[in-house]
C-alpha cells in the first residue's frame, strides 16, 4: 500500500482493524568502516510481513523512575491492553539496569525485588505486545563513576558533570566504545526484546537544565580531536553505532534498532515536542520529522514520538491535547505511527 493509499484508509477511521484513537578507541581508518548489510525485503514506501515497517504500531513510552520497580504489574499491562498499544518502550539498561545484571559496572535498580524487564517482557508478549528496550549510555550512576574516572566527561576546565548522581559519559572512551557492548549482550541474549532504542546518542556539551559545559577534553578526545587532526566527532560517533548495528545484528538479527540518527538505525527517531525556548509551536513538526524520514532515504523508516509533557524541566505537565492531536494526525497522513 502507498502513502496515498494510506491517507484513503485513515478516511475510514480505521486502520489494521482498530478505530483510531486519539581501550581508548583509535581514529577511524580513512576507508569508511562498512555498515550493516541492509535487510532485505523491506520497502520503506510499502507495507510488507514486517511487524515495524509501515504497519500501524501504537508506541507507549513509559519513562519509568527506580521507585517505579514496584509499582503495579498488572495493572501496568492491562493498561496498555485497554489503550490498544502494541508496542511498549521500556526502559531496559545503561543507567539503571532493571533486571538483575551480572555485570560489576551496571547499575542495578535498587528498588526492584525480582526481574521488572523478564517479567514485564513476557507478560507484554503474552498480550500480543511487543517491547523495544530502551539503553542510555550517556551517564553512569556516580557510585561506578568514582570507580572508573577514566570513561567520563571532562571539562576544559578539568571536570566532570555529575546531574543529580548521573555522571555524563564520553562516547570516545570505554565505557562507550566497549562497556557499553557487554550491556547490550547480556539483555539482548537474556530478553526477547523485539527492538531497542538508544536514548541521548553522541558528543553531549549540556546538563538536563541547559548549563553548557563545552566540549570534551578528556585524554581520548584530545588525542582523537587534538591540533593536526582531521577526525571528526561525527565520524567516532557514526563509526560507534555502525560498529553497535552490526553486533546487535549478530546477537539476534530480528531486532529493530532506532535513535536519533540516520546511521547503525532501521527507524529514525525524531521528536515533536513543545518547547519553552521557542516564540511560538512548530504546528507541522510532525510532517516535517516523518516526511523528512521517508523523503530521505529508501531504506529508514520514521519513527516520530509525541513528546507528552511540556518541556524537560516541567515533565509534570502534559502537553496540550489539542497541539497533539495534530501532531499524531500527521503522523498518520505522512504514513507513521501513533509513537
Amino acid at each position: 500500500m502507498r502513502r496515498r493509499d494510506f491517507v484513503k484508509v485513515l478516511s475510514t477511521g480505521v486502520v489494521g482493524g482498530h478505530a483510531l484513537a486519539c581501550a581508548p578507541v583509535a581514529a577511524p581508518a580513512s576507508a569508511p568502516v562498512a555498515g550493516p548489510a541492509p535487510r532485505t525485503g523491506i520497502d520503506p514506501g510499502s507495507y510488507d510481513e514486517s511487524w515495524w515497517n509501515r504497519r500501524p504500531l501504537r508506541l507507549v513510552q513509559t519513562n519509568l523512575r527506580e521507585i517505579d520497580a514496584r509499582m503495579d504489574l498488572d495493572a501496568y499491562v492491562r493498561w496498555m491492553v485497554d489503550h490498544s498499544v502494541n508496542l511498549v518502550l521500556l526502559n531496559v539498561g545503561g543507567i539503571v539496569a532493571n533486571y538483575p545484571t551480572r555485570l560489576e559496572y551496571h547499575y542495578r535498580n535498587p528498588f526492584m525485588q525480582g526481574d521488572l524487564v523478564g517479567d514485564l517482557t513476557s507478560r507484554l508478549h503474552a498480550e500480543g505486545i511487543r517491547v523495544m528496550g530502551r539503553f542510555d549510555f550517556s551517564k553512569i550512576n556516580e557510585e561506578l563513576a568514582a570507580l572508573r574516572p577514566d570513561w567520563l566527561y571532562v571539562s576544559e576546565k578539568g571536570e566532570n558533570v555529575n546531574y543529580n548522581g548521573q555522571v555524563h559519559t564520553c562516547p570516545s572512551r570505554g565505557y562507550q566504545q566497549e562497556y557499553s557492548f557487554r550491556i547490550l549482550e547480556e539483555a539482548i541474549t537474556s530478553y526477547p526484546l523485539d527492538a531497542v532504542f538508544f536514548n541521548m546518542v553522541g558528543y553531549q556539551t549540556t546538563d538536563y537544565s541547559g548549563n553548557y559545559y563545552g566540549d570534551c577534553h578528556c585524554e581520548d578526545c584530545l588525542r582523537l580531536f587534538g591540533e593536526g587532526s582531521t577526525t571528526t566527532r561525527r565520524e567516532v560517533a557514526n563509526d560507534l553505532f555502525t560498529r553497535m548495528h552490526r553486533y546487535i545484528r549478530e546477537l539476534n538479527p530480528e531486532i529493530v534498532i532506532s535513535t536519533y540518527t540516520t546511521v547503525g538505525v532501521d527507524m529514525v527517531s525524531t521528536e515533536s515536542s513543545s518547547s519553552l525556548s521557542l516564540a511560538h509551536e512548530w504546528n507541522y513538526s510532525a510532517t516535517d520529522n516523518v516526511k523528512r524520514t521517508f523523503d530521505s532515504y529508501n531504506d529508514l523508516v520514521p519513527m516520530n514520538l509525541v513528546i507528552g509533557f511540556q518541556a524537560i524541566g516541567y515533565r509534570l505537565n502534559a502537553t496540550s491535547p489539542a497541539i497533539t492531536r495534530v501532531w499524531q494526525t500527521q503522523n498518520m497522513l505522512h504514513g507513521g505511527s501513533l509513537y
